[in-house]
């Protein structure tokens, strides 16, 4: 019998077949519900407050309309402070690609913030 060259298929299909080997049934999806026990204390935002924000910011990072700049937003909120991290990330196929989209995201957040916070310092917490 001859060897045959194995194609990507057949290669696909035998570790299809030995990773059920390994479990017959995968486990069904699940949500991960937040609940209050969840809240941390020293936080001031809520974590539906924090993934709104991310939410936000997600969709403002969203500036080209090229697939291939699909930009990430994960905020961190610094605990016993009154600031946030907000990491900015975007898909790469080089080192390079995506720099100047990514720079023109973080440059637009910086102004964002620097307004929010001049505008902070000149209004009350209480009465934004």
């Amino acid at each position: 019998m001859q060897n045959l060259p194995r194609t990507g298929e057949i290669h696909l299909a035998e570790n299809i077949a030995l990773l059920s080997l390994l479990q017959e049934v995968p486990a069904l999806p699940s949500r991960n519900e937040i609940t209050p026990s969840l809240e941390i204390a020293g936080r001031e935002l809520s974590l539906n407050r924090e993934r709104g924000l991310a939410g936000a910011l997600s969709f403002l990072s969203g500036i080209s309309n090229d697939g291939k700049y699909v930009t990430a937003v994960c905020i961190e909120e610094i605990p016993d402070s009154d600031s946030l991290r907000v990491i900015l990330a975007i898909n790469k196929s080089t080192v390079t690609d995506g720099t100047g989209v990514l720079k023109e995201v973080k440059l637009a957040f910086e102004n964002i913030f620097r307004i929010l916070s001049e505008a902070q310092s000149i209004f009350k917490p209480s009465t934004i």
